[in-house]
């Protein structure tokens, strides 16, 4: 394929990644202690410019990926020093692909992401969320009380009657009601006996 070709591609990609985000990506809510346990990297970050496509050469592959360019201020999980961490990226042509708030370049992230092929890439699915959205316990929770209950899955209840009962996990019976105990000030984590409860974040 030609320069002028490649060039032609990128055009058309960027078009694709300045509109706005595709209905078709449907996420559901997730408990952070899930995120924490689930994603291969949690860091705390700051956005430090608007997206760019991936370094241009010879090939098509560098044109599917939106890189943006962050200072990672604090490594919760991921098992790589901050410094190494430069970039997440999103996949340009995925329906779920992520946008940032143009006003969020001066404020802190938390960022829960997936690493492939020596990226780490986020989507709109991920939980990303301002720093200082977050609750005193929930900061806890990342600080390690979410790793300790890892062994624990969170079960959204879905519907307005939910058991409260299950041996490898917690019931999310506050899941899509305004209630927000849960979700904010406890963790799922597995006693002496086995079972997996509910249990306040202490600050």
């Amino acid at each position: 394929m030609g320069a002028s070709s490649l060039l032609c591609f990128a055009v058309i990609l960027l078009s694709l990644a300045a509109n706005c985000p595709s209905e078709g990506c449907s996420c559901f809510e997730k408990h952070l202690q899930t995120a924490f346990c689930k994603s291969d990297v949690v860091v705390k970050v700051k956005f430090l410019s608007a997206p760019t496509r991936d370094r241009v050469t010879s090939t098509i592959e560098d044109y599917r990926w939106i890189r943006f360019g962050i200072k990672t201020l604090q490594v919760f999980k991921g098992g790589e020093g901050k410094q190494n961490l430069k970039f997440l990226y999103t996949s340009a042509s995925s329906t779920c692909r992520y946008f940032h708030d143009s006003t969020g370049y001066t404020s802190e992230y938390l960022v829960a992401g997936h690493r492939s092929d020596g990226r780490v890439e986020v989507t709109q699915c991920s939980f990303i969320k301002p720093w200082a959205e977050l609750t005193r316990c929930q900061i806890q929770g990342i600080l390690g009380l979410y790793s300790k209950g890892c062994n624990c899955n969170i079960i959204p209840c879905y519907y307005q009657s939910c058991s409260e009962t299950t041996h490898n996990g917690c019931v999310w019976t506050e899941y899509d009601t305004l209630a927000t105990t849960q979700a904010q000030n406890q963790t799922c984590v597995k006693k002496d006996n086995g079972k997996c409860t509910w249990q306040a974040i202490p600050i």
